[in-house]
């Protein structure tokens, strides 16, 4: 079984705590940290700036990664004590997402807001809605007022957000143009993920990386070589070194220990970019996104600490220039109407159980892809996966092996409870400690076992799965009138998607959609100027306090 022990747990958290918050000095004390308190500062400008977007972060987002920490523990949450520093950061708002046109937004019109301080269309970057006039963004207002600019994503560099910070082109999806305008920009420093399409969609043109590096930049792809990097190096392009199919770096839930994380990457940038004229960086957590399109809520709240580790390397930088610096954390938009509560759970919330997934669901995807390739339909069995079931997500079948090892885990609680009448001292709080660890081992045993209704639900997706074995039957035009699309799997992977949706029940989590939704999302901020971002406000709006933080005007006097 994939079990969480509450003492390993604790001991994982006060490892945690010494690494990222016993130096500090905004560092509340206690295991939940208090609401960073406001400190007087200088008027603008803000000679250091750190954008931070969290794609489809919303206010579930930030809670439920947060709350996820506390069950970690065994814990209740404490009133105004947060786990997440972004939550703790003392101006707290609200930012509307509508675009130009449509009040669910996607990423490259909320891009463009964030960047430009103005509405686009959908799957515009950086032009007005006529889709013929760039509109400046603020890398190159930072640019032209003398300063350093970085840009970086999980996502591949050339994604909408990223791109809206050095890109102007009337179609999201022109990846070749993109990157051949990030080769001319006069952004400093760009890490994260690599180029979608660096020879054109159909492999023909000439190689963009080539202009990228004839333009001065270093291009880094491995850890040894992002080491060595520092404010000598110039211009950079680093890309993370373990990269998946779409250019994007892997999912936090999914990165090898070795390899660089988001704040090992912000650590990095701001080394590169300090200096005496100052800098504007963004740093996107692109994934936290495309894990809630897949309403997978474990690899969701892995990236949304992943964000948040980043911005405590950005607030270690602040500690040493209080009066000159700027954090702003926000998201363009929320993606999957993540719900904090189940019918099923009724007023409870078990987000432990997400620590038993080891995966994000698109390599259980691929590994039940993988398994399809070697079968035949006739020949696939659902008990041939049920390994790959508990490796992924602890969850397993009631089995008579089960229900008797359950039975006996019980029966030694038991016999745990009365041995702890006889025992003081120490011995006893040892006693304790053991007794509270096979208590969650009981609970996350009998937890983690498939319901018949479930058991039946994941033995219909396999058999969704493997019908991709079978030929495609002939289609006809539908008829639009009565045409309903299937959502019962997302378009994804079905048994991967039944999967990963019992285990999030299990947690208490639900979702509303696979796409984006329309509602406000969080603006967070510590810094110069930190006073405006609070209350409600649109995200054009964050672009414009932002400029005004740094002092920035149009023609860079």
């Amino acid at each position: 079984m994939n079990v969480i022990s509450s003492r390993v747990a604790r001991r994982a958290w006060l490892a945690l705590a010494v690494l990222v918050l016993s130096a500090p000095a905004w560092a509340a004390e206690g295991p939940s940290g208090e609401a960073l308190q406001p400190t007087s500062h200088k008027a603008p400008p803000a000679k250091y700036v750190i954008l931070f977007i969290g794609d489809g972060m919303g206010l579930a987002q930030r809670m439920a990664a947060d709350l996820y920490m506390d069950a970690m523990e065994s814990k209740l949450p404490q009133a105004g004590a947060f786990r997440l520093v972004m939550n703790r950061l003392p101006a707290q708002g609200l930012a509307t997402t509508f675009g130009a046109d449509a009040v669910i937004t996607e990423s490259a019109a909320a891009g463009t807001a964030l960047a430009t301080g103005r509405k686009a269309v959908k799957s515009v970057l950086g032009v007005d809605a006529s889709k013929t006039k760039a509109m400046t963004n603020l890398s190159e207002l930072a640019k032209a007022n003398g300063r350093k600019v970085g840009v970086m994503s999980t996502a591949s560099i050339d994604h909408a957000t990223p791109a809206a910070f050095y890109a102007h082109v009337a179609r999201r999806s022109d990846y070749y143009s993109i990157a051949r305008q990030l080769a001319a920009s006069k952004v400093d420093f760009f890490a994260g993920g690599g180029l979608k399409q660096p020879k054109g969609k159909d492999g023909r043109k000439s190689d963009v990386m080539k202009e990228i590096e004839a333009a001065g930049f270093t291009v880094c792809r491995t850890a040894e070589d992002l080491a060595k990097l520092g404010p000598q190096s110039g211009r950079v392009l680093a890309i993370h070194p373990s990269l998946d199919s779409e250019k994007s770096v892997v999912y936090e839930i999914d990165r090898k220990s070795e390899d660089p994380s988001l704040a090992d990457l912000t650590r990095k940038a701001l080394q590169c970019l300090e200096g005496p004229e100052g800098f504007f960086l963004m740093v996107e957590g692109g994934k936290i996104d495309w894990a809630c399109h897949a309403n997978d809520a474990a690899t969701a709240v892995r990236e949304t600490l992943a964000l948040d580790r980043a911005v405590q390397e950005a607030l270690k930088f602040y500690l040493r220039h209080k009066d000159e610096t700027l954090i702003v954390v926000t998201a363009d938009h929320e993606t999957g109407g993540l719900s904090l509560g189940y019918s099923a759970t009724g007023y409870k919330l078990h987000l432990e159980r997400l620590a038993a997934q080891k995966m994000s669901l698109g390599v259980l995807a691929k590994k039940v892809s993988d398994y399809r390739k070697t079968r035949k339909y006739e020949t696939a069995r659902f008990e041939e996966l049920l390994d790959l079931l508990k490796d992924a997500t602890g969850l397993v079948p009631q089995t008579p092996e089960h229900k008797a090892a359950a039975a006996k885990a019980l029966a030694d609680l038991v016999e745990q409870e009365k041995a702890l009448k006889n025992l003081t001292g120490k011995a006893r709080e040892e006693a304790e400690d053991d007794f509270d660890d096979a208590k969650v081992e009981y609970a996350q045993m009998v937890a983690m076992v498939l319901a018949p209704a479930e058991l039946e639900a994941m033995k219909r997706a396999f058999d969704a799965s493997m019908k991709k074995l079978l030929p495609k039957p002939k289609t006809t035009t539908p008829d639009p009138a009565k045409y309903q699309p299937d959502l019962s799997y997302g378009g994804r992977e079905p048994f991967a998607v039944e999967a990963i949706r019992i285990l999030n029940h299990k947690a208490g989590i639900n979702w509303g959609s696979y796409a984006h939704t329309g509602i406000p999302v969080p603006v967070s901020a510590i810094g110069v100027g930190e006073k405006t971002f609070t209350g409600l406000c649109d995200n054009t709006h964050v672009q414009q306090k932002i400029a005004a933080a740094m002092g920035l005007t149009t023609d860079g006097k």
